[in-house]
């Protein structure tokens, strides 16, 4: 008989241990289609195309998702990018893990509000780098490293370091979601997130005030709705 299948995984996790070089999969029970979403944006986050969404309990044993629903790939590619890419300014980051441990591993990029001339978070990004474009990052934002959140910045998050808001990236995103830990935008729903965030390209012709500023992501999350798109919440 085939075990179901989170005792397959207590099984393998058992006789895998404390292995130095080989862990079991991260996985976790999900009840609704926001815990999934949730789930799902972390993989991204950490340079997965997505996750396996696998039934659990009786009938988990593998089938072919176009026989059934047992076993079904969701990955980043499904979803459709937007048309428009935004540059953000860099405003600070957490120290990479993995192949990236002693660089700077995921970016906090944030828009700009020319009216109270300050700058409002919009997404974490991690993904879109080379290698060589991640040893540049010391040399790119090292100069620019804070203390202290600068009193310009406004932010829910605390990333390890910040940044003097200086340096401008091109980002390209899927889509706009309501985000209860971004500020751009943020009213009683939330602030405006930008979902599946990867980096373009450094535009070193703008400077901080060129960004793309808080009314034009509004714009963008307005626009989204209005055409109908998901706009789930997001966690990140």
């Amino acid at each position: 008989t085939v075990e179901p299948l989170d005792e397959r995984r207590r099984l393998l996790a058992d006789l895998v241990g404390d292995h130095g070089k080989v862990h079991i999969s991260d996985g976790g029970e999900v009840n609704t289609p926001q815990d999934l979403e949730a789930f799902f944006d972390e993989a991204v986050n950490h340079n997965a195309e997505g996750v396996m969404v696998k039934r659990l309990g009786e009938g988990s044993e593998y089938q072919a998702g176009a026989r059934g629903w047992r076993w079904v790939k969701y990955k980043a590619d499904y979803v459709a990018d937007l048309a428009d890419s935004l540059d953000l300014v860099i405003v600070g980051a957490w120290h990479g893990k993995g192949r990236r441990a002693g660089w700077y591993g995921t970016l906090l990029g944030a828009a700009y509000d020319p009216l109270e001339d300050k700058f409002y978070t919009v997404c974490k990004v991690a993904t879109g780098f080379t290698d060589a474009q991640l040893e540049e990052l010391d040399d790119i934002l090292g100069p620019q490293e804070t203390p202290g959140k600068p009193p310009e910045l406004v932010s829910e998050m605390e990333p390890e370091i910040y940044f003097h808001p200086e340096v401008v990236a091109e980002v390209h995103g899927a889509e706009f979601t309501r985000s209860p830990v971004h500020t751009a935008g943020k009213d009683q729903q939330g602030g405006i997130a930008l979902r599946f965030p990867r980096f373009i390209r450094w535009r070193d012709e703008k400077g901080p005030e060129d960004a793309t500023t808080v009314e034009e992501v509004r714009d963008m999350f307005e626009r989204q709705v209005a055409q109908g798109s998901r706009g789930g919440q997001d966690e990140v």
